[in-house]
């Protein structure tokens, strides 16, 4: 028993000591929970000034013994307590990838103050990250002669402003200094989901608390701090001519959870936790995982790949995979909470995971919650959030051929005038996910919208061409270019569907954040209607032409 093994403990101090009574001692340890309750950043720890006791010659050293054995006792006391209790505190007052802590003492979202990286602009890469579209003479085998949809090749596309990197200040796993190397960091954050607090403020209680809170933000998002790939197989003359970073591995796995403002500048940040109130996914060797969960309540940084914003019954949710947890072709949701010391987490026990696919939407009506699993065949399907134990698999499609088509976007934009709701979807070339000179995974993508019909049956109603998002790099001449990996993670709508803005966030390389906006007008203008019953594998086709 850990309370009495505390009490053994402080009564053989106080006996060995013999200067601290047992109501100095209770005083101590009151004023020591007290400060342990406040609210601490969790970028620093400010330690007790030193206290100069000055006393005369002949009772210094007598005294001095005294405060050091007592210091000693406590300290002892203090460790001896917090092994008990299974605690683990860094150096730096927070948790590295696969700690944990009490949930009393969780790391705190609110900072005192963001550091600005003034390397955080959009990165230069070697040529081989680019299409190359201004000589499409040299274009890959691969790309020559591939189908499209409709069978037209890919357009550039570009927002109404420039677009935005989002940033995420990595002192806390890379130190306070790290914006002062030469180098860039091993990844600058990937694949962002973002909302519109404003848009939903009205109907989701938690968004009307962080614009109180913080009233210069404007948006909420997650950025996948990952294994990304901003370094692939880079020579030595890339490595200097554009700071890539030698790191062959990330100093951290997480996903950080950002404020933004109308200018996307980080307002407040912070990791997205998971508290151990359950097993959660495949049980994990290691006392932080005893079958007694309302006793060893905590907290643990975990990986959250592609996490994804949506919002359903006016609450907070995040969809994203694990696959050390829960699988490789599972995707799982969670409700989000925000404690009151503002830090954002999720309980294991409320976690739900679907099969099978790794790029799910979520379609949200009122009492109901549904999963766009496939756009080809055009698949939906209802989740049940109270029930983790749903028996979730996919229906067999009547169409035996399909595409390589691949859903995006976590959250599904309802259409109400048309009763549809619109999503984006993306393609990779070539279409299999091997390891190549390009990249680890899939490269060459390019993107389209897409609509269902809001009502079973679902059916594809309208789709886009392709389009590829004009590169943001400081390279030079790539005006009219793009990067080979772009990953449209989040979709968000600001104002009228017909005459509002769409709000983008997508991936670069797997390396980098960035939104874009398009104004709703340019979208509806994009989408075709598709003939009724038809899939997207019927209107795939060899390339007949270029606009």
């Amino acid at each position: 028993n850990t309370d009495f093994v505390k009490h053994q403990m402080e009564r053989k101090v106080s006996l060995m000591t013999n200067m601290f009574s047992k109501v100095t001692l209770r005083k101590t340890a009151s004023r020591n929970s007290k400060a342990a309750s406040d609210p601490q950043p969790i970028k620093k720890i400010v330690m007790p000034k030193k206290r100069v006791i000055r006393r005369s010659s002949s009772s210094s050293k007598s005294f001095l013994s005294k405060i050091g054995v007592s210091v000693l006792a406590l300290f002892i006391i203090v460790s001896v307590t917090r092994k008990l209790e299974g605690g683990s505190l860094t150096n730096k007052g927070y948790l590295n990838d696969g700690e944990i802590k009490k949930s009393t003492s969780a790391a705190v979202v609110e900072k005192t103050e963001i550091q600005q990286d003034s390397k955080c602009t959009f990165r230069e890469n070697p040529a081989r990250r680019y299409y190359g579209l201004a000589n499409p003479q040299n274009q890959p085998d691969f790309l020559k002669g591939a189908d499209y949809i409709r069978g037209v090749s890919p357009v550039i596309i570009r927002g109404n402003d420039r677009d935005h990197k989002l940033c995420v200040d990595q002192s806390e796993w890379l130190g306070k200094d790290y914006h002062k190397k030469k180098d860039r960091p091993f990844s600058d954050g990937t694949n962002p989901s973002l909302l519109a607090l404003e848009s939903h403020a009205k109907d989701v209680p938690v968004f009307k608390e962080i614009q109180q809170n913080y009233k210069s933000a404007r948006y909420i998002a997650t950025i996948g701090m990952t294994n990304g790939q901003c370094s692939w197989k880079d020579t030595e003359e890339d490595i200097k001519e554009f700071s890539i970073s030698r790191e062959q591995k990330p100093s951290t796995v997480r996903t950080v959870i950002i404020l933004l403002d109308d200018n996307m500048q980080t307002v407040k940040q912070a990791t997205l936790m998971v508290e151990i109130d359950a097993y959660w996914g495949k049980r994990m060797k290691g006392p932080q995982y005893a079958d007694n969960f309302k006793q060893t309540l905590k907290r643990s940084i975990e990986e959250f790949d592609d996490a994804r914003l949506f919002i359903h019954d006016g609450e907070l949710w995040v969809l994203f995979r694990n696959g050390k947890r829960f699988g490789y072709v599972q995707q799982a949701l969670n409700k989000v909470h925000i404690d009151d010391r503002n830090q954002p987490y999720v309980k294991a026990s409320e976690t739900k995971v679907l099969c099978c696919g790794r790029n799910m939407a979520m379609m949200s009506k009122p009492g109901q919650l549904m999963t766009l699993t496939w756009i080809d065949p055009m698949t939906v399907m209802n989740v049940d959030v109270k029930d983790p134990k749903q028996d979730f698999k996919d229906p067999k499609s009547n169409n035996p051929k399909k595409s390589h088509i691949h859903g995006t976007n976590g959250f599904m934009i309802p259409l109400t005038s048309t009763s549809e709701y619109l999503g984006i979807g993306h393609f990779h070339r070539p279409t299999n996910r091997d390891t190549s000179d390009y990249a680890r995974h899939g490269h060459h993508y390019t993107h389209t919208f897409f609509t269902v019909s809001a009502e079973a049956p679902y059916k594809l109603r309208r789709l886009s061409n392709e389009f590829v998002f004009g590169s943001q790099s400081a390279r030079k001449n790539l005006k009219d270019d793009a990067d080979i990996i772009q990953f449209a993670s989040g979709l968000e709508l600001i104002g009228g569907e017909k005459d509002g803005q769409l709000l983008i966030s997508f991936g670069i390389n797997d390396c980098e954040g960035a939104t874009m906006v398009l104004d709703m007008k340019a979208v509806q203008k994009m989408l075709i209607k598709v003939g009724h019953g038809k899939e997207v594998v019927d209107l795939m086709t060899r390339e007949i032409a270029t606009v």
